[in-house]
């Protein structure tokens, strides 16, 4: 009976050929009219304003030992494969701006659809999980990551702000946005960023970003253009990938600098390193990398190789002669603090690597409480 015109408002249109009445989609294009309404009426079937509210209309699969199928509920949303969900008109708009807006420009008295169906061209799973999460019948720690994504972006298609920053909140897991949340994660095979990946750009998941690019750098190239992204997109991924090739031959170059190039070879009187002691160790670094030059140490992962570089500095021993050569206490310390401070340095700049903010800041990432039986707020718009 209803589609959307200019400006998002409802209008009437005339009936498409489906014998399911559907009264409108959100972006499918599927509507009913009273002709459709009429030709059930005299076809054998229960008339729509005399069947029971917890019968679905003909056509429409439902599932009434599913814990999201209301016996009381007063509205049907159907996913794809025409399965039926009745649920509260109160709990969607109470949650979800896109519903709120919906039934505030409909005229219900012209509806003759009793439930009201709407259409929703999602998956059925997704979207009773999506319902399982608004009724809080379930928590997102429930559910695995793969899952999150999938009804982060139902939260994001109809402006569920408040699950929304949730979902964002819970991809800390896999994306984080701190060092100290990088190091304490597994490192776990870093192809799954394949999965997620266009999820975190279509859901605006700007915070789980950079490091989702990050992982990408990582991956073979062919993998990558398999992905299908577009041109900014790829912009961004090959001047961050770039960018990111350099962090350890400026790292080295800096060391060299200050230590070999530099005019003090010692940190205080009780310091017996020479130039020579961090020239040979900046050397073994070359070797142990199978390059020659320092600009050819280039990394698709320095988080992980900065780290690399700490541990064999602090086990570097050279024979020169009858003496062996090592780092005393001191310089292995003023090292790993080196190391430390790339790091860093290096997390801080991701997001200005691959051209999404100047700061993790500015990303403007959730800052939410996430509770094993944390229950939502009742409005979340």
């Amino acid at each position: 009976m209803f589609t959307f015109g200019p400006g998002g408002k409802p209008i009437s249109t005339t009936a498409p050929t489906t014998a399911v009445p559907f009264i409108f989609g959100d972006d499918n294009g599927r509507t009913s009219s009273s002709k459709t309404h009429k030709a059930n009426s005299n076809s054998g079937t229960t008339p729509d304003s005399k069947r029971p509210r917890d019968v679905a209309p003909p056509g429409i699969t439902t599932n009434p030992q599913s814990k999201v199928h209301h016996r009381d509920g007063n509205v049907m949303l159907v996913a794809q494969g025409n399965f039926g969900f009745l649920v509260h008109q109160t709990v969607l708009v109470n949650h979800c701006g896109y519903f709120a807006k919906l039934f505030s420009m409909l005229d219900c008295s012209k509806i003759t659809l009793v439930p009201p169906a709407i259409s929703l061209s999602v998956n059925k799973d997704h979207l009773e999980v999506f319902l399982q999460l608004l009724y809080a019948y379930r928590t997102l720690y429930d559910i695995d990551i793969e899952t999150v994504l999938a009804v982060l972006s139902l939260f994001t298609k109809y402006d569920a702000k408040g699950w929304r920053a949730r979902c964002l909140a819970r991809l800390d897991e896999v994306f984080p946005t701190s060092l100290q949340e990088y190091d304490r994660l597994p490192r776990n095979d870093q192809t799954v960023v394949l999965k997620y990946f266009k999820v975190l750009l279509e859901t605006d998941a700007k915070a789980a970003l950079p490091f989702a690019y990050y992982l990408l750098c990582g991956l073979p190239q062919e993998k990558i253009s398999g992905l299908g992204l577009l041109e900014n997109t790829l912009l961004n991924y090959y001047q961050g990938k770039a960018r990111l090739s350099l962090a350890i031959p400026k790292f080295i170059k800096e060391l060299s600098a200050k230590f070999v190039n530099g005019k003090q070879n010692t940190f205080n009187d009780a310091c017996y390193c020479s130039k020579r002691t961090w020239e040979e160790m900046i050397a073994n670094f070359e070797q142990q990398g199978g390059k020659t030059r320092l600009q050819d140490l280039t990394s698709p992962d320095p988080l992980v190789n900065l780290q690399s570089l700490e541990t064999m500095g602090k086990a570097f021993s050279s024979v020169s002669g009858r003496c062996t050569i090592r780092l005393c206490n001191d310089c292995k310390e003023v090292f790993s603090g080196a190391v430390r401070e790339c790091r860093k340095e290096l997390w801080d700049s991701l997001p200005q690597m691959f051209g999404l903010a100047t700061s993790w800041e500015k990303l403007g990432g959730p800052k939410v409480f996430l509770s094993t039986f944390a229950v939502p707020s009742v409005i979340d718009k």
